[in-house]
């Protein structure tokens, strides 16, 4: 998980509203999110895919 230095914003009774990131953070989550999404699409594809050797691949591309 990312550690964040986050630092909240809150309205007159106390109650946070918002939270600040700084650049790096904001960067740092950006591309965890992305990490996350990509590890999905793969374990996603995995499910269905058909997986054939090295050998058989190489004939096939040979003979197009």
């Amino acid at each position: 998980m990312v550690k964040l230095n986050e630092k909240y914003v809150t309205d007159r009774a106390g109650r946070r509203t918002d939270v600040v990131l700084s650049r790096k953070d904001y960067r740092r989550l950006i591309d965890y999110l992305e990490d996350l999404e990509d590890r999905l699409e793969i374990r996603k594809r995995k499910r269905g895919a058909r997986f054939v050797s090295w050998e058989i691949a190489k004939a096939s591309l040979k003979a197009k």
